[in-house]
């Protein structure tokens, strides 16, 4: 095996490069407010969060989920939240999908669509940052398929003649609809 100076000394007709590992280099190699990252060979910058900040590693900064990463004072930190999601409660994330959030719909604490927009026989969701319905209880439905919250689910499935047991599903004439079954109607007359 021939040593790695005699491999340079040989080499320097042609050229030699030296490869050394993140210990060798050492942070006066590298200008001031940059440190080494061997993997990317080469010096990077102490304020990018792509390569982890002032953080020894070279690795990205990994925070919570649904945010973008910043350096502050050579430290990771969130700088702010992923459209639509933002940070509702008093720690460091983002954990509220404002579109869909039925408790916090379009905005933190601003439309709470239980309190804003209550659904009649079902329950409030949000869709787009809009409060919608969110689902029916059984025995009803909303089977316009509006998502209108002002008229709430509207059917009663038990009940309707034109929604027996399920939207449009109409009982034929001479029947009505009974805990969601079309029956015939009975003459309710006596014979006697």
């Amino acid at each position: 095996m021939v040593p790695l100076a005699a491999v340079c000394a040989i080499g320097l007709a042609i050229g030699c490069q030296l490869l050394v590992d993140s210990k060798g280099l050492s942070d006066q190699k590298c200008p001031v407010d940059q440190k080494p990252c061997v993997n990317l060979k080469g010096c990077v910058h102490i304020s990018d969060p792509a390569t982890g900040c002032g953080n020894e590693s070279c690795a990205p900064c990994e925070g919570p989920a649904n945010t973008v990463a910043r350096c502050s004072e050579g430290r990771c930190e969130v700088a702010r939240c992923i459209s639509p999601f933002d940070n509702c409660d008093a720690l460091p994330d983002c954990e509220t999908d404002l579109d869909h959030n039925p408790e916090h719909c379009g905005g933190c604490n601003q439309r709470d669509c239980a309190v804003i927009a209550p659904v009649a026989n079902g329950y409030p969701g949000c869709s787009g940052g809009t409060c919608t319905i969110g689902g029916c209880m059984p025995g009803f439905d909303d089977c316009d398929r509006d998502r209108d919250v002002t008229e709430g689910c509207e059917d009663n499935l038990l009940t309707s003649d034109r929604h027996c047991g399920a939207c449009n599903q109409a009982c034929e004439s001479g029947a009505t609809c009974t805990q969601g079954t079309c029956l015939p109607i009975t003459n309710a007359t006596d014979p006697s």
